[in-house]
């Protein structure tokens, strides 16, 4: 994974199990919502309100993306550099 992505550099985090089972479980979420799996690039953390994948607003995406990370067993302080980045 290239941890550049949109002119910005993102902290890389350890691929635990927990946190594979968190992103299927964001995958199932988004196969619900919107009748089929993500394509490249669709955010798997989406605006639930619209019949289309978008992105949730940045401080919902953040809120979402550290109870997933605090969920995979990440460190409080892991999840707060992680977020800071995202």
């Amino acid at each position: 994974m290239n941890p550049k992505i949109s002119g910005k550099r993102r902290k890389a985090l350890p691929m635990t199990l927990e946190l594979i089972g968190v992103l299927e479980y964001r995958r199932v979420l988004f196969k619900r919502q919107f009748g089929r799996l993500p394509r490249p690039g669709e955010p798997l953390f989406f605006d639930p309100q619209h019949s289309e994948p978008r992105r949730m607003p940045p401080e919902a995406r953040r809120e979402a993306l550290a109870n997933v990370l605090a969920l995979a067993g990440l460190s409080e302080q892991a999840a707060a550099d992680f977020v800071t980045h995202w």
